[in-house]
């Protein structure tokens, strides 16, 4: 009895054959299979345009244009911006500021 299997390849031609046939095969399955799942697609039309730039216009617009706005009065004094930015606190002693004018509250800081 043989001990040897017998194999369907039996001379180096064979060999080659396969080796082709397997390589055109790895390539032509995902070839085809582009085709397929391509082919269904059509160019957008000129609506289907026109609604996706609708859809993706900007909810607003920002414009800049000169004038329009209030004019500057200059600059002001040190008492106005005192006023207006630090009196709000110091003016009444909130949240333990030190009163304007009470210069012990002050000489710490």
């Amino acid at each position: 009895m043989s001990d040897q299997h017998e194999s369907p390849i039996k001379t180096p031609k064979q060999v080659i054959i396969v080796i082709v046939v397997a390589f055109a095969v790895l390539i032509a399955i995902p070839a085809l299979f582009s085709q397929l799942v391509t082919s269904g697609r059509k160019a957008p039309s000129e609506a289907n345009q026109e609604q996706t730039a609708k859809l993706i216009q900007p909810v607003a617009r920002v414009e800049l244009a000169a004038g329009g706005g209030a004019a500057a009065q200059g600059p002001k004094s040190g008492e106005q911006i005192y006023t207006a930015v630090c009196g709000a606190c110091h003016g009444t002693g909130v949240a333990g500021s030190p009163k304007t004018g009470d210069n012990a509250a002050w000489a710490p800081r």
